[in-house]
């Protein structure tokens, strides 16, 4: 599941992707273990959202940080 995080963006799960709609370029997003230790993630930006490949990670349970705002996702 995905607890979207309470940033302006609004953030859904599309086609194996997290999706951030309604996000400028300057904002940041990070992904992080449980453990604090940052993931490396590659961000695709395109308009007013953002995508992130949910490929690109292992299965966990991690933090998602948007412009110090965080929430937690799982990927199966």
């Amino acid at each position: 599941g995905l607890n979207k995080p309470t940033a302006k963006a609004d953030v859904s799960r599309e086609n194996g992707q997290l999706v951030f709609h309604g996000i400028t370029s300057s904002e940041k997003i990070a992904v992080y273990k449980t453990n604090g230790i940052r993931v490396p993630i590659r961000i695709t930006r395109h308009g007013d959202s953002a995508s992130l490949p949910l490929n690109s990670i292992p299965s966990g349970v991690y933090l998602l940080n948007v412009n110090g705002k965080t929430s937690k996702f799982t990927k199966p």
